[in-house]
């Protein structure tokens, strides 16, 4: 039985040590001073597609330890895929500017402002409360000027 072979994983530097004030939780009033980390967030995007990459190899070099983990690696790394390409889609809408950074916000990509000295990351404020409902008024006028026109088309 062939042993899974390791991938060189061209991991990114970790992101900086956290200092205390980025460790204790921010308030929900506070959301201005949180960050999401789009270079943290890919990281953990590729750690999963790494995870796929490793069980379809495990399953092409029969280096699975059974049949019946075998016949449970396909459906895995489809719901892991399924996963990935879904978080990239929530990405994409929080770069395009439709979607408030703090939907994707997790542990994992919370940061906090970035200073000149650091490394270059994209990282995206997550919106006050006065930028969420601007951006929900917005979308309600859109929706009711798309409902005034088809009516306008009907009739």
């Amino acid at each position: 039985m062939a042993k899974p072979r390791k991938l060189k994983a061209e991991d990114p530097s970790p992101p900086p040590p956290a200092s205390p004030k980025d460790e204790m939780p921010p308030s929900a009033e506070d959301d201005s001073t949180q960050f999401v980390s789009i270079a943290a967030e890919l990281s953990a995007i590729g750690r999963a597609v790494d995870g796929a990459v490793l069980l379809t190899d495990a399953l092409a070099e029969d280096a699975v330890f059974s049949t019946e983990a075998a016949d449970r690696i396909p459906p895995a790394v489809v719901a892991v895929l399924g996963l990935v390409h879904a978080r990239l889609d929530q990405v994409q809408r929080v770069l395009r500017g439709s979607t408030d950074p703090k939907r994707i916000l997790t542990p994992g990509n919370l940061t906090g402002a970035p200073s000149p000295e650091e490394d270059p990351d994209i990282r995206l404020r997550v919106w006050t409360h006065d930028q969420r409902i601007a951006f929900h008024s917005r979308e309600v006028h859109m929706a009711e000027s798309e409902q005034e026109a088809a009516a306008r088309q009907r009739g």
